[in-house]
């Protein structure tokens, strides 16, 4: 019997991306998502992935070690803010720290 190609074109995809693809661990990929999910938030006043249109600050192009250190002025308030004390003290150091390593991370895609 003769094996279609579309079907034999699957098989060979299939085995070639169980080669190329590297595994995750699910506390790694859950801590990805986590992150993800939290810096989503900042999108509503910072723009899509943190890339501002407007007069507030973009995050995207931000080190890690730069949002960290204005998070936790927002949150001492040592920094003057309207709303982003009250944001950042929403958020576990943790939390902070991984929102930081999202945004370095777009500035190099």
């Amino acid at each position: 019997m003769r094996t279609h190609q579309p079907f034999r074109f699957g098989l060979i995809l299939a085995a070639a991306l169980a080669v190329a693809v590297p595994t995750v661990s699910a506390e790694a990929a859950s801590k990805v998502a986590r992150a993800d999910l939290i810096a989503s938030n900042c999108f509503n006043c910072h723009g899509f992935e943190g890339e501002s249109i407007g007069v507030i600050d973009g995050l995207h192009d931000m080190s890690a070690k730069a949002l960290v250190k204005k998070m936790n002025e927002f949150r001492s308030g040592a920094k003057p803010s309207t709303i982003m004390k009250r944001i950042a003290k929403g958020y576990t150091a943790d939390e902070i720290q991984a929102m930081g390593r999202y945004f370095e991370s777009l500035d190099n895609k």
